[in-house]
């Protein structure tokens, strides 16, 4: 049996979003999956033209391939490196020396993602290879958002300027959270997390001590000797989650408590983040296989149960 590579796959929605009232913009007079495909395209030319996307001094990225599938979705390779840096190259047998890497020169990596676009929701869903030294999707949402050089000449430009949007990425969160608590006996605490800087905007307050954290964190406990009863409390927290669709401030919840058996249960919204691990053959480089994870990728998009895991999905605020 051939060595498997073993990759962790994140989900993550692109959509639109007011930075005024903080509300996914869900009008369709703004397509997301056009402006998917207008950046698509712009990325290729501009890897013809050997123009890379800028993450630091440092570091680059370009996007030398993007294959359409049949059911609208599409697979990306990306291509990423590190220079600018005259480091010793080093012989991993005998740990001798062989020179230094010119500065203009790098490694290059490759890691693989796919968009799907959700059109009745005026969303995209974002499959992103994790690496750790790879893009993330704040390096995503940052060139997504630098739309001048792809969107110049369209109405999206003068739109997404001129209402205060602009292009948002955040990890997909499974409905079983919910489900979770529901099914809970007794709650003793509730622990909610909220963005600082969007709960002041909501709220039009100013925390002005520099050394606040980025979070505000409420606490909820209950009454000495008593317990929360978990129905109540998971109506209370589903009202949380459908406001916080229009207007994400939350980024974690944390329920405490026992079962029905009175066991011990502690339920995080943030581990029920969407993930998927995958094992990818290499191929004759060394390297994880393109062609395999590209085709794994389409599967998984194909596949009844997961678009039916995709559509119970709610939208969070975590921002990494």
């Amino acid at each position: 049996m051939a060595d498997l590579s073993k990759r962790n796959i994140g989900l993550y929605w692109i959509y639109i979003k007011n930075t005024n009232t903080l509300r996914e913009y869900v009008s369709k007079n703004v397509d997301l999956n056009e402006i998917m495909e207008l950046f698509c395209r712009y990325s290729v030319q501009q890897q013809s033209k050997g123009i890379p996307f800028n993450i630091s001094e440092k570091k680059i990225f370009w996007i030398p391939r993007i294959v359409p599938e049949q059911n609208g979705s599409k697979n990306i390779l990306i291509k990423y490196l590190r220079f600018n840096e005259q480091y010793p190259i080093t012989n991993a047998y005998t740990l001798l020396s062989e020179g230094d890497m010119d500065k203009n020169h790098g490694g290059e990596q490759k890691q693989h993602a796919a968009i799907f676009p959700i059109k009745s929701e005026n969303r995209v869903l974002l499959l992103l290879e994790h690496r750790n030294a790879g893009i993330n999707i704040t390096n995503l949402r940052y060139h997504l958002n630098n739309y001048d050089g792809y969107l110049l000449d369209t109405n999206h430009h003068k739109t997404l300027s001129s209402r205060s949007l602009q292009i948002d990425i955040k990890p997909a969160v499974g409905t079983d959270f919910l489900e979770k608590i529901n099914k809970m006996g007794l709650i003793s605490e509730i622990d909610i997390v909220m963005d600082k800087k969007e709960v002041a905007e909501k709220m039009n307050i100013t925390f002005s001590d520099p050394n606040l954290q980025e979070n505000i964190r409420i606490v909820s406990k209950a009454k000495r000797s008593r317990k929360m009863d978990a129905s109540t409390i998971y109506g209370d927290i589903k009202k949380i989650f459908d406001r916080n669709k229009e207007k994400p401030v939350i980024r974690n919840i944390t329920v405490k408590g026992t079962d029905t058996k009175h066991n011990p249960v502690k339920i995080d919204y943030k581990e029920m983040e969407l993930k998927r691990t995958m094992f990818v053959e290499y191929d004759d480089k060394g390297l994880v296989d393109t062609e395999k994870i590209f085709e794994k990728f389409t599967n998984l998009l194909n596949d009844k149960t997961f678009k039916a895991e995709i559509s119970k999905c709610v939208l969070t605020s975590d921002e990494k």
